[in-house]
């Protein structure tokens, strides 16, 4: 249920303790944010945009899945490599063959 300034003051001892015009305030629709609330580590809101932020969690590649990519690249590197240093052999023996022609 969205509730009012007025409404929160009275519900909540931590602000009765505080004079409503030192507070300030931004209103945020009921709901809005429900799911960041949930998956977010932390979250803040910047005084000057008054948009709230969030901080995610990082969901790293675990080391195994890691090392099976490098593991791939590297493969194909090689044969990349190879492919490459026989088309340099062919093209070095052309010019060899034109410099006799």
């Amino acid at each position: 249920m969205e509730t009012t300034k007025e409404q929160d003051f009275i519900m909540f001892d931590v602000l009765q303790a505080r004079n409503p015009a030192s507070v300030d305030f931004i209103q945020l629709p009921y709901g809005q944010y429900r799911s960041d609330l949930e998956m977010a580590n932390s979250w803040k809101v910047d005084l000057k945009t008054e948009q709230v932020l969030f901080e995610y969690p990082k969901f790293e590649t675990p080391i195994s899945e890691q090392i099976h990519l490098l593991w791939q690249e590297n493969e194909e590197l090689k044969v990349e490599n190879k492919e490459l240093k026989l088309a340099l052999a062919e093209s070095a023996e052309a010019q060899q063959l034109d410099k006799i022609n």
